[in-house]
């Protein structure tokens, strides 16, 4: 014999409680303001863990995160973050606001093919950051994928001082993608991007960039309304491309 009467007011009840309190305690635990990284007395010890934070419960304010000296040794993805806009945005700044002291080095050669996967990610600046590629078959610093609003000020972008193949900046973008005062050096293209299958790329500006790459500078692909001014190119074979 089946009960066929409705659940209870009480039952009721405690299944609203319950979805409140969890809401609550995810809006809590999102992140808002500014937060100290590197170390064992910061509030997140690794790139990684603070990106996990992001991944986990997103954002409910501008975020700011100060990355003390140091070299960080990882491969990371940054996903799409719940809670960003153009006014929560999310920016990663050397505290000491030197990019070859804060590094984030890799070697793609044992795992991975980057130093940082940017994945439908938006709203995130990185300033005075540097990007190290220790591997130099082919890989890059810095891979994105249908990024929009999206910002690298004064970083340094490196390879592998055996240059072989490979480009440091990289992948598809949507829109308002900003390269500003930043250095690539040391791999065979510095920039690689393109729009992506529905729609070409809008809004880029690469703005006084230091490129000594062996071979292209920058290189655009199905791209519109890009802006590519005072930018120095050392010991290259081709500055700019746009196709």
């Amino acid at each position: 014999m089946h009960n066929n009467t409705p659940p209870s007011r009480e039952v009721f009840g405690l299944t609203l409680l319950f979805l409140v309190l969890f809401a609550y305690n995810n809006f809590a635990q999102s992140l808002s303001g500014y937060y100290t990284l590197g170390g064992e007395q910061s509030d997140f010890p690794t790139f990684r863990s603070a990106i996990h934070k992001l991944d986990s419960f997103g954002v409910n304010g501008p975020v700011v995160f100060k990355v003390k000296d140091g070299v960080y040794y990882e491969s990371d993805t940054i996903r799409s973050v719940k809670g960003t806009s153009a006014t929560n945005t999310i920016l990663f700044q050397s505290e000491s606001k030197d990019s070859s002291a804060v590094v984030l080095e890799w070697n793609s050669q044992k795992s991975g093919n980057w130093n940082l996967w940017l994945n439908r990610a938006d709203f995130i600046t990185f300033k005075n950051i540097g990007f190290r590629q220790l591997f130099d078959g082919g890989k890059q610093n810095v891979h994105l994928i249908d990024c929009h609003n999206i910002t690298f000020e004064n970083c340094l972008f490196e390879g592998s001082n055996m240059v072989m193949d490979g480009a440091l900046l990289t992948g598809t973008v949507d829109s308002n993608l900003t390269v500003k005062n930043c250095t690539f050096q040391y791999a065979r293209r510095g920039v690689d991007l393109r729009g992506g299958a529905k729609s070409p790329a809008k809004n880029l500006h690469f703005t006084g960039n230091s490129i000594h790459t062996q071979n292209t500078g920058i290189a655009l692909s199905n791209t519109s309304k890009a802006i590519v001014r005072k930018n120095q190119f050392l010991n290259i074979t081709g500055g700019v491309y746009a196709f």
